[in-house]
């Protein structure tokens, strides 16, 4: 018999692999995710935990998992465990445009002047006709 956790653990495991798919995940990434997400709700059904499921499945294989797979797994627990979605760039670096780092008063002119020239020019015609945005 099914437990409800387990189909929880599948609905969350078929949400993860259609977000990978939405957002321009290779379709190897995207496989590679599946099958790791096949292998990690059929154990929680098995063991009903997933404490110790990275130590079972190198046991399994008689060595340790790669690298990239460890990746994937550790992603996935995260996501099941937290509803953290995996991203390609660090939580914590944000990259800034080069808007961003403008001063005000840079801004203020910019702004002034995309909205003065925006009905006629796009923005990358607006950017190469005046010097200070190039």
């Amino acid at each position: 018999m099914i437990s409800m956790v387990t189909l929880n653990y599948q609905a969350k495991a078929d949400t993860l692999l259609g977000y990978l798919s939405g957002h321009g995940y290779s379709d190897h990434y995207v496989s590679l995710f599946r099958s790791e997400c096949e292998r990690i709700v059929d154990y929680f059904s098995e063991f009903g935990t997933l404490d110790g499921y990275l130590q079972a499945y190198s046991k399994k294989l008689g060595t340790d998992l790669p690298p990239y797979r460890k990746r994937v797994v550790r992603v996935i627990l995260c996501y099941f465990e937290n509803g953290r979605k995996p991203s390609r760039q660090h939580p914590m670096r944000r990259k800034e445009s080069n808007y961003e780092m403008l001063s005000d008063a840079n801004r203020c002119f910019v702004d002034s002047y995309m909205a003065v020239s925006s009905s006629r020019w796009s923005f990358s015609t607006a950017r190469n006709a005046t010097p200070l945005l190039a």
